[in-house]
């Protein structure tokens, strides 16, 4: 994840739910570095991640066993791409958490501006 996708997520954002994230988000190497600690505690600390991919190690192995060469070459495209399509979904989900979450805060904030 980058920097660049960061910001036109966040400019996504704020066109589609009609905020003004952008300006307030201005130190996005916070959300990237946000972002890095939570991929790494995700899969170090998750007993669930562990076990599924050790099944998908297996049915890996039995897959390569039983495919031609072309067809393992074919399977390598098809893992890369859903791979990267996996990993922008998640950056994609966790920015527009990290802009919810921000967001929420400034409603609040509104209206315990109102209140008083």
């Amino acid at each position: 994840m980058g920097i660049e996708n960061i910001n036109i997520n966040i400019k996504q954002f704020d066109e589609y739910f009609g905020s003004k994230l952008k300006d307030s988000l201005k130190n996005t190497p916070v959300i990237l570095d946000m972002f890095h600690s939570y991929i790494e505690q995700i899969y170090k600390t998750n007993k669930l991640y562990k076990e599924v991919s050790e099944k998908i190690l297996e049915i890996e192995k039995e897959l390569d066993n039983s495919l031609t060469d072309e067809q393992k070459k074919l399977i390598e495209k098809w893992e890369f791409y859903k791979q990267r399509l996996t990993n922008y979904t998640a950056e994609n989900a966790f920015i527009y958490g990290v802009c919810l979450d921000k967001e929420l805060y400034i409603e609040k904030e509104t209206m315990n501006d109102i209140k008083v």
